[in-house]
């Protein structure tokens, strides 16, 4: 009686492909949030504004419209830059 060798037979039907994970390189995305980073930064943490009034402060002096959570996600990425330097 043969033996069945499972991985030969995966290999037989599904051929290899390159693992997309591993190449894919990140990119940086930018935002535009990007140029008014210490001026956001500093009504957040130094003036201890909330996501809403910089969302006004946004709107009405740079005409920049985001949402709350747009800004909350920025500015933990912005974090996470600090941290790792």
């Amino acid at each position: 009686m043969k033996t069945i060798n499972i991985d030969h037979i995966k290999e037989k039907l599904i051929p290899k492909s390159h693992d997309h994970n591993s190449l894919r390189q990140k990119r940086r995305y930018k935002s535009k949030l990007d140029p008014y980073r210490y001026e956001i930064l500093t009504l957040y943490n130094e003036l201890n504004y909330s996501l809403g009034t910089i969302q006004i402060w946004l709107t009405e002096k740079k005409e920049i419209s985001v949402s709350r959570s747009t800004l909350l996600t920025r500015l933990k990425y912005w974090e996470d830059l600090k941290s790792k330097e």
